[in-house]
């Protein structure tokens, strides 16, 4: 299992949240990622690796 980090973005783009999480590969990585709450995006690391970044439903002014 390899460690992995969510970030929860504000729509300004700052951080909101952070969520830790294992998962078996990249792949799986990506299906576990939860949904942020205010819809603005997110962005899954792996270490200083940035995996993705996840837009929400809303603009980020």
């Amino acid at each position: 299992m390899q460690d992995y980090r969510l970030y929860c973005l504000r729509a300004d783009g700052r951080i909101k949240d952070r969520h830790d999480y294992q998962a078996s590969d990249d792949d799986a990585a990506l299906a576990q990622a939860v949904i942020c709450p205010d819809g603005f995006g997110a962005e899954i690391w792996q270490g200083p690796r940035r995996l993705a970044s996840l837009t929400g439903n809303r603009q980020r002014a």
